[in-house]
């Protein structure tokens, strides 16, 4: 028998939905980044060592600076993000077909430390977040899922893994140091899953609001 999934075919109301998608989360890392400001100053001041009060008011000191900079980034990051994962869910081929051939293996050797360090910091980073976010995350797929009629996580341009990478890339501008760097990814991280679960709860209202019926929900 033939599958379904074999030629997605998208949603017409995809664009309009990721595009709101994309405002909420970008509103939803902004939150973050103002909650991080008001509270890593405090956490300065109750440090147990000198070294790592430093560290925390070398790292509110950015925040203060460029968090212009550090929303400006992410948006931008994120906004590649999906525009690399939503074009291939408009591609006709199956995943595995698309990810066989978008692959590049001889550019992997030419990637520096920091980039595959970054990656695997995303990755811990992504996880975590789902924690924070797996019920409203398993919602948020089943609608994806029907937007662009494939089951594969990965046409998710909205997952955590894409915002964890945007994140720590919009970071990784800002040009810190690296221990303000590690600080800035570990607090924006912390308060960024909750944001997100309420993001993602919004996003999924939006499209239900929008008639689009999830697939594969599981209802407990």
């Amino acid at each position: 028998v033939r599958s379904d999934w074999t030629r997605p075919v998208t949603d017409p109301r995809f664009d309009i939905v990721i595009d709101r998608a994309v405002s909420r989360v970008n509103t939803a890392v902004s939150d973050a980044i103002d909650k991080v400001a008001t509270q890593i100053g405090p956490l300065a001041l109750s440090a147990t060592s000198n070294l790592q009060r430093q560290v925390l008011m070398s790292a509110e000191r950015e925040l203060q600076l460029k968090s212009p900079q550090l929303r400006s980034a992410f948006g931008k990051q994120f906004r590649q993000q999906v525009d690399k994962v939503t074009g291939s869910a408009r591609a006709p081929n199956s995943g595995h077909q698309a990810l066989s051939s978008d692959t590049d293996w001889a550019s992997l050797s030419l990637v520096d430390n920091a980039e595959v360090e970054r990656g695997v910091t995303a990755d811990r980073l992504a996880q975590a977040l789902t924690h924070e976010c797996d019920a409203q995350l398993e919602a948020l797929a089943a609608y994806v899922t029907a937007l662009v009629n494939d089951p594969n996580p990965e046409r998710n341009p909205l997952r955590p893994q894409e915002i964890a990478r945007a994140l720590l890339a919009a970071i990784a501008e800002l040009n810190s140091a690296d221990d303000v760097t590690q600080v800035l990814a570990q607090h924006l991280g912390r308060v960024l899953g909750p944001e997100l679960a309420t993001c993602y709860g919004q996003i999924v209202a939006d499209l239900r609001g929008q008639g689009i019926a999830p697939r594969g929900l599981t209802v407990n």
